[in-house]
């Protein structure tokens, strides 16, 4: 089988002229929040009892969701055991 000797050609390594364009960085226009300290501990406290709540009181809920979320995803892609399956292995 004739190639035509391309897998043969040198290809010279990647320039600055080959990059892509530069994009303006999106973080310029973002202006942080100062909170006082007052505002700090309460946004603290907030995040805290809302991390706590999530991984202890909804735990079996998530994992509920989850089993049935790939429940139905099998039920839906999965062929493995379907006739369709089985018929391509034949």
């Amino acid at each position: 089988m004739d190639w035509g000797g391309w897998a043969e050609e040198e290809v010279p390594p990647p320039t600055d002229a080959d990059a892509p364009p530069v994009f303006d960085d999106p973080t310029d226009d973002v202006h942080p929040w100062e909170l006082t300290p007052a505002e700090q501990r309460i946004y603290d406290a907030g995040f805290i009892t809302g991390y706590e709540l999530q991984s202890t009181a909804h735990t079996n809920e998530v994992a509920h969701l989850n089993h049935e979320a790939d429940r139905l995803y099998r039920a839906a892609f999965d062929h493995r055991n379907c006739q369709c399956w089985k018929q391509h292995g034949t």
